[in-house]
C-alpha cells in the first residue's frame, strides 16, 4: 500500500519525471524501503547516498551517478545534523524532495488507488508499473572512497535476486523468522538484510540508530527477533550491554562488513549461548560471497563460497599462503560508475571482478581472508599484512580498538604506524605482547599514536579519515617540536 501510494505521488513530480537516477538520503526505516520500491515501480533507479560522507563527497557521488534529485526527510536532516550536506546539494543545483511533503500531498483518490492496488497487486503492477528487465540497473550504491572519489556500484535486478536466492539456499531461513536490521541501507549488507526477508516473505524490523545499543537489545527482545545482523563492532557493543536474556530467541547472528574478533565470538558464546556466523561480501557482489552456516562451519573462516559463484585465486609474489580473489556469477555487478565518466557503466573485464582481497581457500572450500591487496606493506622486501598486525594488537589488547597504516621509510621502504585507543601504549609493551604470541619482530609498529579512531556508520574503521588525522597529528607534533 505504501509503495503504491508513493509511486502515484512521486510520478506527479516533474523532477522525478525528468530524471532516471534518483538519490535517496534516508535512515533505516520502512519508508526508505517503500521509496526504493516505489521508484522502481516508476522505472527509476534508486541511488543510495551515504549521508555519513562529507558534504563534498556526497555531491561527488551525485555527480558520478548523474543524480539531480534527492529524496530526504526534514526530521532526519535535523536529527542527523545534515544541514551542511543539504546546503551543498542545493548549492550544486540539485533539487530536494522531502518525504513529509510527499506524504501530505497524497490525495484521497491516490490512497484509494493504492489500496485497491495492494488487493490486486498483480493486475496493478501490469497496468500501472513500468516494465522492468532483470539486466537493467536496480540500484546504485557507493564504495567507501578509500582509494579516492567513491565509485558507484551498479547492481541489476538479477544481481540482487540472485544473491537473495544464494543466501537462502545456504542459510536455513523460514517464514517464522524475524530479521532485526539496524545497518544503514546505503551499505550493501544493510540493503540485502532488508531485501532478503521482504522478497522471501518473512518479517523484517528496521531500526535507524545502530549505535543505540540499549534500544536495540530491548527491541530484539520485545519483537521476538530470530535473526540479528551486524558488524563485529556493533555485535560486540550489543553483547557487552545486553542482559543475558535479551537475545533468548535469536537463532542466527550474522556478521559481515569487517573481521569478526575472537573476543566477540567468546562474549556471545559465553553470555548468550549463541554462535555467530561470519560471512564475507562485497558491494560489487550484491553483496554475499560466502557464509558460515550451522551445518558447514569452520572457525576463523568466512565459510564456503555461495552456490552459483565461480572463483579463482591468482598467486601474488611474496605471499605464500593465499592469492588475489576473482569472482564471477549472476550476483556480480553490472559495473562501476566513475567520477571521471559520470553515468557510464564500466563492466568487469570478461565478467570477472577483481575483489582486491587476498584469500586462502582450503581443501574443503572454506575461505579465509588474509587481507586487502592495498593493505599490505613491503618492509625490507617482505610482504606484511596490516590486517594481520591489527589482529595481533587486538589479541594483545582486546578491549581497545586498533588500526595500522604505513608511512614511508628511506631505509626499509615502508614502516608500520599503529593508531590505538589504548592510552599510554608503548613500543616496548607491544613488543612484549607480540613475543608472547610468537609474532615476528618485523611486524612490530615502531610508531604508536593514541587517538580516537574514526569509524563508518557500520563501525568499520574509516581509514581515509584516519590518514588525515594522522597527517594532522604529525604536523602539529612537528610544529610543537619546532617551537
Amino acid at each position: 500500500l505504501q509503495i503504491f501510494a508513493l509511486q502515484n505521488t512521486l510520478a506527479q513530480l516533474k523532477s522525478v519525471q525528468e530524471n532516471t537516477n534518483i538519490g535517496i538520503m534516508l535512515p533505516t526505516f520502512i519508508p526508505t524501503l517503500s521509496t526504493f520500491f516505489g521508484l522502481q515501480a516508476l522505472g527509476k533507479v534508486p541511488v543510495f547516498l551515504n549521508f555519513t560522507f562529507s558534504s563534498e563527497h556526497v555531491v561527488n557521488c551525485c555527480e558520478t551517478a548523474v543524480v539531480n534529485t534527492v529524496i530526504t526527510s526534514r526530521l532526519f536532516v535535523e536529527k542527523a545534523d545534515l544541514n551542511a550536506t543539504i546546503s551543498a546539494i542545493t548549492s550544486s543545483g540539485r533539487q530536494l524532495i522531502y518525504i513529509e511533503d510527499v506524504k501530505q500531498s497524497i490525495t484521497p483518490w491516490q490512497g484509494i488507488t493504492a489500496y485497491m492496488g495492494s488487493l490486486l497487486s498483480a493486475t496493478y503492477i501490469k497496468t500501472f508499473c513500468a516494465p522492468l528487465s532483470e539486466e537493467k540497473p536496480a540500484v546504485i550504491l557507493f564504495t567507501s572512497g578509500s582509494e579516492g572519489k567513491a565509485k558507484g556500484v551498479v547492481l541489476s535486478h538479477r544481481n540482487l535476486l540472485s544473491n537473495v536466492a544464494q543466501l537462502t539456499s545456504a542459510l536455513d531461513l523460514n517464514r517464522d523468522d524475524k530479521v532485526f536490521n539496524a545497518l544503514p541501507l546505503f551499505h550493501s549488507f544493510g540493503l540485502i538484510g532488508a531485501l532478503l526477508p521482504t522478497i522471501s516473505g518473512f518479517q523484517a524490523f528496521l531500526y535507524p540508530r545502530a549505535l543505540n545499543y540499549r534500544a536495540v537489545s530491548d527491541l530484539v527482545y520485545h519483537r521476538d527477533a530470530t535473526i540479528l545482523l551486524g558488524t563485529d563492532y556493533l555485535i560486540n557493543l550489543y553483547g557487552q550491554h545486553a542482559n543475558a536474556y535479551d537475545y533468548y530467541n535469536l537463532r542466527y547472528v550474522l556478521a559481515g562488513g569487517e573481521k569478526l574478533q575472537q573476543g566477540t565470538l567468546q562474549l556471545w558464546s559465553n553470555k548468550f549461548g549463541v554462535r555467530i556466523l561470519e560471512g564475507y561480501g562485497l558491494t560489487e557482489a550484491s553483496p554475499g560471497v560466502s557464509f558460515n552456516t550451522p551445518m558447514h562451519y569452520r572457525s576463523g573462516s568466512v565459510g564456503r563460497i555461495l552456490p552459483g559463484i565461480e572463483y579463482r585465486v591468482d598467486p601474488i609474489q611474496g605471499i605464500d599462503q593465499g592469492g588475489k580473489l576473482y569472482l564471477k556469477g549472476p550476483n556480480i555487478m553490472l559495473g562501476y560508475m566513475l567520477h571521471s565518466a559520470p553515468g557510464v557503466i564500466q563492466p568487469p573485464l570478461n565478467g570477472w571482478h577483481e575483489s582486491g582481497d587476498i584469500v586462502n581457500i582450503d581443501e574443503d572450500g572454506y575461505c579465509r581472508i588474509v587481507g586487502r591487496t592495498k593493505r599490505f606493506a613491503k618492509i625490507a622486501g617482505e610482504m606484511i599484512s596490516l590486517t594481520a598486525v591489527e589482529q595481533a594488537c587486538n589479541v594483545a589488547y582486546p578491549d581497545e580498538h586498533h588500526a595500522v597504516i604505513t608511512t614511508p621509510c628511506p631505509k626499509r621502504g615502508e614502516a608500520l604506524l599503529l593508531c590505538t585507543e589504548k592510552e599510554e601504549l608503548t613500543v616496548t609493551m607491544l613488543k612484549n605482547a607480540f613475543q608472547a604470541q610468537n609474532i615476528p619482530e618485523m611486524w612490530l609498529p615502531r610508531t604508536i599514536i593514541s587517538l580516537e579512531i574514526p569509524r563508518f556508520a557500520t563501525g568499520k574503521t574509516d581509514y581515509p579519515s584516519l590518514l588525515r588525522l594522522v597527517e594532522k597529528h604529525q604536523k602539529n607534533t612537528q610544529h610543537t617540536a619546532a617551537d
